[in-house]
């Protein structure tokens, strides 16, 4: 129950600042001079070795930011997935798991015509897909919040 509790709260601090500061990784892209963007996807591509540290230091902690929240979204649904299993009828599990559904399909409907590099793709997600991402995440963080009091028993 320890590692289901410390997995829960992690989630729900990360979802709070998300939720309160938006994506980290699409921040890095959109702060990023246009210049910087191109040289980081011919680097990703293969096609150039970065001369400067700054492009390695970009790309290195773009994937670390992208790495650390598909990290988090795994847990996310595996202890989702727990709940489900363990106390089906439980129906706030349900409801993130279909909000963790629907913000997948969501993400692919937004990149599934990108032509261009990651970063390309990245600065194309329309405003409102981020808005709704921070929603999205402000949800997760009040849900796993009451699982989080659940577990404990904070709450009956």
């Amino acid at each position: 129950m320890l590692l289901l509790s410390i997995s829960i709260w992690v989630i729900v601090v990360y979802s709070l600042k998300v939720a309160a500061t938006g994506n980290p990784a699409y921040g890095l892209v959109k702060a990023a001079p246009a210049g910087m963007l191109e040289e980081a996807a011919d680097c990703i591509s293969g096609e150039s070795f970065p001369e400067d540290d700054t492009i390695y230091l970009f790309v290195r902690r773009f994937f670390r930011l992208t790495a650390i929240g598909c990290l988090l979204f795994l847990v996310e649904i595996g202890v989702t997935l727990y709940f489900i299993y363990t106390d089906p009828k439980l129906l706030i599990s349900w409801f993130i798991m279909f909000k963790n559904l629907s913000m997948l399909a969501l993400g692919y409907s937004v990149h599934k015509n990108s032509d261009g590099n990651i970063f390309e793709s990245v600065q194309e997600i329309p405003e409102w897909a981020m808005k709704l991402e921070r929603v999205s995440y402000l949800v997760t963080a009040a849900g796993f919040l009451f699982l989080f009091m659940l577990v404990n028993k904070l709450i009956v």
